[in-house]
């Protein structure tokens, strides 16, 4: 018999809308699950695969499942579609480290380093060492900001981005981290706009697969429900009933 290639696959039909939608962006999550359920009919297609010219092939008794071969060599190849997905989407569901976002990526590492040594140079000034409250530095908002001894707050300008409750220290962002963090800021959109231009542009051209997706998907439910029944057939010793004719005695 056939080996059986079919694995778990996760639900894709809600996805089939969003292709049919002009300048829809499918989320990274789900143009990977597309892009497995592309895998998984490829192998189901290959494991059925019969050479429809060899007559000894199709007349082999070695065929037990014919109805179910017919079947899975009607299912489309996505092959097409599964090498536009995994151009963008790695092995493990990540996006790729294509050219188009290296760069990006490349300047936020380096902003947030500059914001670091910004933060170290205040940290590591002796003179400053009697305002400070900590030497290390604080996080209000997602942003690096120094501990400051209330009534040393005049030694730096920055924001402050809170006050404790005794009132006795401050939180402040020097302003030259506030420049840096808004130059991170301005970097971090910039690549999530660049992400998603590029899902919404690999959205774009799968949607003249959606009806191979659609097909093959309901050609896979068959499939996966003749295993489903076969298997429980075996497991609980069943047998085929014989076919009605109508006729009793």
């Amino acid at each position: 018999g056939v080996k059986n290639p079919l694995r778990g696959f996760e639900p894709i039909t809600h996805l089939f809308r969003g292709l049919k939608i002009d300048g829809h962006a499918l989320e990274l999550d789900e143009l990977y699950n597309l892009g497995i359920f592309c895998k998984i009919t490829k192998d189901m297609k290959d494991a059925f695969a019969i050479n429809s010219t060899d007559e000894i092939n199709k007349n082999s008794t070695k065929n037990k499942t014919p109805l179910l071969s017919e079947i899975a060599n009607q299912i489309p190849s996505l092959e097409v579609a599964e090498n536009h997905i995994f151009r963008i989407v790695d092995e493990k569901g990540e996006l790729r480290d294509l050219p188009e976002i290296r760069a990006i990526r490349q300047n936020i590492r380096k902003i947030r380093n500059e914001i670091d040594n910004v933060i170290k140079s205040f940290t590591n000034n002796a003179e400053l060492k009697d305002a400070l409250q900590s030497s290390v530095p604080a996080l209000r908002q997602d942003r690096q900001v120094l501990a400051i001894k209330a009534n040393h707050r005049g030694k730096i300008r920055g924001i402050v981005h809170e006050v404790s409750g005794s009132g006795q220290t401050v939180f402040i962002e020097p302003d030259e981290a506030v420049r840096k963090n808004n130059e991170l800021i301005q970097e971090e959109f910039r690549l999530q706009q660049e992400i998603k231009r590029i899902l919404r542009e690999l959205t774009n051209i799968l949607k003249e697969f959606t009806e191979d997706f659609q097909l093959a998907h309901e050609k896979m439910l068959v499939l996966d429900t003749s295993y489903a029944v076969a298997r429980y057939g075996i497991e609980t010793d069943s047998v085929f009933a014989q076919t009605c004719t109508g006729e009793f005695q």
